[in-house]
Formats: structure tokens, C-alpha cells, sequence
């Protein structure tokens, strides 16, 4: 019998491993809708709660309307998620969330464990655009906030810049305060208050499409958008990673091209974002 007494222990599940970077928990595994047994771990463990958001580097919201297992998820918030075992968990999030990967946000909204959400790099297309004043209404009357912004150094921008236009505080407030960043009356930067939120990236999300394939970023794409040069994203990662909860890293091969592709992606975290943390030089 599996038993999770810490984050760490999730690597007792298949699929899933673990690594630590600084004071953090870096969580890796293969499919993004697992994501929501690591926020159900950790919620019954009490490292976050119903109030905590997620940021989400992802080339796809995940956020598409759930026409599926409506009783199951009525069923689970009736009796409350804590009163569900982890093995009936861990299975509905396998065998009863759209295999696609592309209705989970919502599936956690219902569950509480999910309150907002920032996604981002989308460069596909979002549902969070088409929710109404970029708002979800769960079954239970909760509203859940969304936005969608692009990568990081277009977000700096003093003009119009999700996070360094000061003037369009109202237009990305749930980015500002999800963040912590540019905040009303603060400082310019992170604004020295607490945040609720858990970092998530799916490698996808620093893929491009030629000729009808997709590939990995090369690396020196990577390093311009990412690295530690002028733009400052670099330094800015540090900052988010430092403020968040956890962290988690979804492989989705099948969306990045392949295995090989997807290893890419994962090496350029490990190497930019997490220094070797997550040991995917070769020795």
C-alpha cells in the first residue's frame, strides 16, 4: 500500500517523479490531467487549498467545457473531495477525465482544486477567452478567474505588457495579483506579500510546427526568450519558481514532437530555470 506523507512520496507512483530544487518540489510526470492527483496530495496534505491558483506555461488552456462523468463529479463534490480515497482518486483522474488532456482545469475548478488560473505561452487557441468576462461558474456558484497571456518578456513590455504596463492594472489584474507583480502602490516588481499558487509547465509549451511536425524550440530560441540577458525573464522565472507553492512538469511527448523532443525541453528547464536540479545532463 502506497502511503503519501509528503509530495516527495508521489514517486512511488507510476509515472511520476520527484526532485527538489531549493526549498521547492519539483514534480514530474507524463500526462497533464495527473495534475490534479499532485493537487489532490497536497491539498489533503495541507500544502495548498481551495484558494490556490495555478500558472500554467501551456501552448493549450486544458480548459474545454466537460460534457463527461457529470454524476462522478457530482458525486465527489457531494461527499467532499477529502472523504475520497487516493486509490479512487488517482483512478478517476485516469480512466475518467478525457484522455485528450483538454477539460482537466475545469474538472479541478469543480473539485476545489483549482481557484484561478494564468496560462501562460498559448499560442493555440483558449476556452478561458470564451468563459464570460473570462469567468467559470462552477456547479457549486463559485467563480473561478482566467486569463491568458503570452511569454514572459512580451509581458514586460511598459506598454501594454500583461505585467509591466502600470496603467492597465484592471486589464491583467488576475496575473498581477495571482503574481504578486506590479501591484498598486508597490514598487516596481514583486510586491512583498504572500501568493497561493502552483507553477506548472507542459513541455509543449516551447514547441513550434514545420511542415505539419512539431519540435522542440532550438536552444538558442530558448536562451533569448528565457535565458539570463536583457529582456530579464531569466531573473523573473527565479522569482516565480521562488513564489509558488510547488512545482510541477507535465512530458506530454505526444504533443511535443516525441520522446526526443520532449527530453529537449525538459534540459533546458533543468538547465535555465532549476540549474541540474533535475539531473538530465549526462555524466
Amino acid at each position: 500500500m502506497i502511503e503519501i506523507t509528503e509530495l516527495h512520496n508521489l514517486n512511488q507512483y507510476a509515472n511520476f517523479d520527484t526532485f527538489s530544487y531549493r526549498d521547492k518540489t519539483i514534480i514530474l510526470y507524463d500526462d497533464h490531467r495527473c495534475l490534479l492527483t499532485a493537487l489532490y496530495e497536497a491539498q489533503r496534505l495541507g500544502i495548498i487549498d481551495n484558494e490556490t491558483n495555478l500558472v500554467t506555461f501551456d501552448r493549450h488552456d486544458d480548459a474545454r467545457p466537460i460534457y463527461e462523468n457529470w454524476e462522478l463529479i457530482s458525486k465527489f463534490t457531494k461527499i467532499g473531495i477529502d472523504k475520497i480515497s487516493q486509490r479512487d482518486f488517482k483512478n478517476f483522474v485516469e480512466f475518467d477525465i478525457r484522455e485528450f488532456d483538454d477539460d482537466w482545469v475545469c474538472v479541478g475548478m469543480e473539485l476545489g482544486l483549482i481557484n484561478n488560473i494564468v496560462n501562460v505561452g498559448n499560442v493555440d487557441g483558449t476556452n478561458i477567452d470564451n468563459w464570460v468576462n473570462r469567468i467559470y461558474i462552477d456547479k457549486l456558484g463559485r467563480k473561478h478567474l482566467g486569463q491568458v497571456i503570452n511569454h514572459i518578456p512580451d509581458e514586460l513590455s511598459r506598454i501594454g505588457g500583461a505585467l509591466g504596463d502600470r496603467v492597465r492594472y484592471n486589464d491583467f489584474k488576475i496575473v498581477r495579483d495571482v503574481l504578486g507583480y506590479n501591484l498598486p502602490g508597490t514598487q516596481d516588481g514583486f510586491a512583498d506579500t504572500e501568493t497561493n499558487y502552483v507553477l506548472d509547465f507542459d513541455l509543449d509549451c516551447f514547441t513550434a510546427d514545420c511542415q505539419g511536425r512539431t519540435f522542440a524550440w532550438p536552444e538558442p530560441i530558448f536562451q533569448d526568450i528565457y535565458g539570463y540577458g536583457d529582456n530579464g525573464a531569466g531573473y523573473i522565472m527565479q522569482d516565480v519558481i521562488k513564489r509558488a507553492r510547488f512545482i510541477t512538469i507535465c512530458r506530454e511527448s505526444s504533443y511535443c514532437g516525441g520522446i526526443g523532443e520532449s527530453n529537449k525541453i525538459l534540459a533546458y528547464l533543468d538547465k535555465y530555470f532549476f540549474h541540474d536540479s533535475l539531473g538530465t545532463k549526462s555524466i
